[in-house]
């Protein structure tokens, strides 16, 4: 599934004052994980008061109360917690609660167990459709106030009903659909409202299939890939000078420019035809990343992006910039075709080594259309496309050993 790159910058919401009483949307889901140990992440919209306890159960609410079965827990805010922070809790998957099971753990402030009694005490979430809720009570089990809601399917019975809860799906509840086993929200969308910009499904990516998808290194993982920060008004300078370097077949090196005041970076680079291959977080100091490892295919063409982060809030995306790993040929690790430059203007050089001598270049529009057809020799050629048409496309260069076919983008 392509989903655009996802982080939330630029939201300026009409909230509560700090230390009144939280309410419907004051806090929201940013994050839940069904595989590991199990976890959620939760973001605050106005400052939390010290010593503030916030519930939180996977039993299913049925307009009136909630069933039996699952589990509860509860984070303490220790301090005051402000707008915009990032809490995680990890390690709500410890098997049967007995009164000796470690507790989960919080990234601020405090989480434990409500209760440790039988029957509430499955712990761990469900990958195969769940529902988490957020709330303040007078008991553990005992709402006062609903904050928020989040579930991997539909709002039923059979996961947990908003009916009841003040809660409304896509305005302070967030549904995403499909019963992912990691959903996170991560966007670019300016919104006015940042409540109903978390709630909104298409602002959030997911992670499914066989085994932990938690931590195979795929976007997203959890709790690597959570924002850790909700950014408002950002004077973060875009970072520039994209640069791709060293690149081969399986591997390539992507720079850029430092940002002044930057504390970290996160890029991005997709396959331009099958989507997104990584996103990550990269420390300070660090204004260059290898990526390789699987994660890139001779003869593809990518695109990929970075944003800085200064202080509590983060850039706008660079200008994207592209680039194309060449493509093997017959020779060893070192027979290589290299196509630059790519993007071009129609004009390109193909370096093509010793030991293809007797090769055709064939170029095709990606409806399969010749626009250009030649024998070269080893080393380079130089290679002038005369079209109309910028876009998209194929050069198919074949040996008498091997063939291949490389994307290319002419502007």
């Amino acid at each position: 599934m392509r989903k655009t790159i996802l982080a939330l910058t630029a939201c300026i919401s009409m909230i509560l004052p700090a230390h009144a009483q939280l309410s419907a949307g004051s806090l929201m889901f940013v994050a839940f994980n069904a595989d590991g140990t199990d976890g959620v992440a939760f973001a605050a919209l106005e400052d939390v008061p010290a010593g503030t306890i916030i519930y939180f159960t996977d039993n299913e609410w049925d307009g009136s109360s909630f069933n039996t079965g699952e589990t509860y827990w509860q984070w303490s805010s220790g301090s005051t917690l402000t707008s915009g922070s990032v809490v995680i809790i990890e390690g709500i998957d410890q098997g049967t609660l007995n009164g000796s099971s470690p507790n989960p753990t919080a990234s601020v402030g405090s989480c434990s167990w409500s209760t440790t009694s039988s029957p509430d005490n499955n712990s761990g979430l469900s990958a195969s459709g769940e529902a988490v809720y957020m709330y303040l009570a007078a008991s553990y089990n005992m709402p006062t106030t609903f904050i928020s809601a989040i579930a991997t399917g539909n709002f039923n019975p059979s996961l947990g009903e908003l009916t009841g809860t003040g809660l409304t799906e896509g305005v302070n509840a967030i549904q995403v659909l499909g019963n992912s086993d990691v959903i996170i929200f991560y966007t670019d969308v300016f919104g006015a409202d940042c409540v109903e910009t978390i709630a909104t499904e298409g602002n959030w990516v997911e992670d499914n299939g066989s085994g932990d998808q938690s931590n195979d290194g795929n976007y997203p993982d959890f709790p690597a890939d959570v924002i850790d920060f909700l950014g408002c008004i950002c004077s973060c300078e875009t970072p520039v000078g994209l640069t791709a370097s060293a690149i081969t077949p399986y591997s390539a090196t992507l720079s850029w420019t430092a940002v002044a005041g930057a504390t970290g970076y996160v890029i991005q680079y997709e396959n331009e035809l099958t989507g997104p291959n990584y996103r990550g977080k990269i420390s300070d100091g660090t204004t260059s990343v290898n990526v390789g490892a699987g994660k890139i295919q001779p003869g593809n063409s990518y695109v990929w992006g970075v944003k800085a982060r200064c202080a509590d809030c983060y850039s706008d995306w660079s200008e994207p910039s592209y680039f194309t790993s060449p493509m093997r040929l017959a020779g060893g690790d070192d027979a290589v075709a290299l196509i630059f430059p790519n993007p071009s203007n129609g004009q390109m050089t193909i370096q093509l080594p010793e030991s293809n001598a007797e090769t055709m270049i064939m170029i095709t529009d990606l409806s399969g259309k010749m626009v250009l057809s030649q024998s070269v020799g080893a080393g380079e050629t130089a290679v002038q496309l005369n079209i109309a048409v910028p876009g998209m496309y194929q050069v198919l260069i074949s040996s008498n050993e091997s063939s291949f076919i490389q994307k290319v983008i002419v502007q």
